[in-house]
């Protein structure tokens, strides 16, 4: 559940909201009307009253009637918090409602509640609510005195800060809504990384609250932070915002060096594998209760785990891949776990090349994971400094002999990825290619030079995931660019 709602939901609570509808849309008030509409259609023109109004809360939950509504919410079990939602438009949302509305052919409706249970919200209005607060309300950084006191930190001018903190104690518990919310987890941001630790023991002194800031600091691999928090006893349990413990905000981000500090929590089979405990994956795993992943919590899509034995090894294999856990690999791999192990849908490679860990790369191709033209740009530019060139070879051919190859280079931040016009060079250029090529332009969303280059431009992320991605469309847009090309020579010959 959304941290901000309350673990167990309140009956009475609701019977309060359906009331306060009813008068809501007595009074013609322009959100209770469009809520009202959306649900009953012109049927609310003709009468709405009380169970009318508790009809719309429960159809709204996902209910065929308040009754059903009422044994859902009696009977249901609380559920732990999560924080899901980042500053991504309600768009964003609703655009993945759509995909899943397209893939499953369902109603757009039913596919907007099964996004917002996926973000911990009950329904799309309580997300459609969060996610605009969660907008409106970020703060880049604090304002008035403690964005004074955040200022003296950022330019390590200690003596200043300690006066301030002495003229101004309750800056240390004060909170803004930023990434960070106080100014001890506010260090453990990539921002803040080159401050003294000086702060964060003075913050700590006067009482600093612990467990944000630990979380932050193991998802962010601010080890000397992460050492100096959990010196100080900071907890490890589940912070109550996210629901992640410190262990699983390092193994979902990579944070190798920040989880060899902390505390297996929670004694999870996955989780052992991103933090290298041996001991426990000895142990091994029970199938039907075994905890799964989720990294749905630190920013990924929503994605549903596979069932079974096998995935549970696989997911853990990735995790440890993720990690650069190689002595967890070797281990699971020789208790059945594939070379091509994937967590939350993601192969063990991409993970390997996403953490730029390149022994892990190279010992998971000496062990047969043969990458894809994406996993092999990844691991390619994950050497790359400001500049980088590589030739990748697709798996796809033109006309079976020839090898659809796609060039891909870096410049100071900016990439380009093109099939140098393989495809136009190997079909002849038949005349009128241009049609063709502006069709191929809309159907793969590429560029088609006036050379007839297949081509796209690119600006560097921090995830270099969706770049991977360009690659291969790159090489799909080329082999199909290529065949149409050979079905407009046909055509042309047959004409003449």
């Amino acid at each position: 559940m959304h941290h901000e709602l309350p673990a167990r939901l309140d009956l009475e609570w609701y019977r309060k909201q359906a009331k306060q509808l009813v008068r809501a849309w007595r009074e013609r008030d322009p959100e209770a009307v469009e809520r009202v509409e959306e649900a009953l259609g012109e049927r609310a023109h003709e009468r709405f009253g009380l169970s009318d109004a508790q009809w719309v809360i429960a159809s709204e939950h996902g209910h065929r009637s308040w009754a059903e509504f009422r044994r859902w919410v009696e009977t249901r079990e609380p559920e732990p918090p999560v924080g899901r939602i980042g500053r991504q438009p309600v768009e964003w949302y609703e655009e993945r409602a759509r995909t899943l509305m397209l893939e499953r052919g369902t109603a757009l409706c039913a596919e907007k509640l099964n996004v917002a249970k996926e973000y911990g919200l009950p329904t799309w209005r309580d997300l459609v609510q969060a996610v605009e607060r969660a907008i409106r309300e970020h703060e880049d950084r604090p304002l008035g005195e403690l964005g004074r006191a955040f200022d003296l930190m950022r330019a390590n001018d200690f003596d200043a800060f300690k006066v301030v903190l002495d003229d101004r104690p309750g800056l240390v518990h004060e909170r803004y809504r930023g990434a960070s919310t106080t100014l001890l987890s506010a260090l453990a941001q990539p921002e803040q990384h080159h401050v003294d630790l000086r702060f964060a023991e003075l913050l700590i002194e006067r009482g600093a609250d612990l467990r944000e800031a630990v979380n932050l600091a193991a998802c962010f691999n601010h080890v000397a932070l992460v050492r100096l928090l959990v010196d100080a006893g900071a907890p490890e349990g589940p912070y109550e915002v996210w629901g992640l413990t410190p262990m699983q905000a390092a193994v979902y981000h990579g944070s190798k060096e920040a989880g060899d500090l902390l505390e297996l929590t929670p004694d999870a089979f996955y989780l052992a594998a991103g933090a290298g405990r041996l001991d426990r994956l000895e142990r091994g795993f029970d199938e039907a209760r075994e905890p799964r992943p989720n990294l749905t919590d630190v920013g990924w899509p929503p994605f549903e785990p596979e069932p079974g034995a096998q995935a549970i090894l696989d997911e853990a294999f990735a995790l440890a891949a993720y990690n650069g856990r190689l002595d967890a690999m070797a281990f699971l791999l020789e208790r059945g776990a594939s070379v091509h192990g994937r967590a939350h849908g993601t192969p063990a490679f991409r993970f390997a090349a996403i953490a730029r860990r390149h022994d892990v790369l190279d010992w998971l191709v000496a062990r047969g994971a043969a990458a894809g033209i994406g996993e092999a740009f990844e691991a390619a530019s994950a050497t790359w400094g400001d500049r980088g060139e590589i030739v990748l070879d697709s798996g796809l051919t033109y006309g079976g002999d020839a090898p659809v190859l796609v060039q891909a280079s870096k410049r100071e931040g900016r990439y380009r990825f093109s099939d140098e016009g393989g495809a136009i060079e190997r079909a002849g250029r038949p005349g009128g290619w241009e049609e063709t090529a502006r069709r191929l332009e809309t159907e793969y969303v590429v560029n088609v030079s006036r050379k007839g280059v297949v081509w796209l431009p690119a600006a560097e992320r921090r995830d270099r995931t969706w770049l991977a991605a360009i690659a291969e469309r790159i090489a799909k847009a080329s082999a199909a660019f290529y065949g149409e090309l050979l079905e407009l020579d046909d055509r042309l010959h047959s004409d003449a």
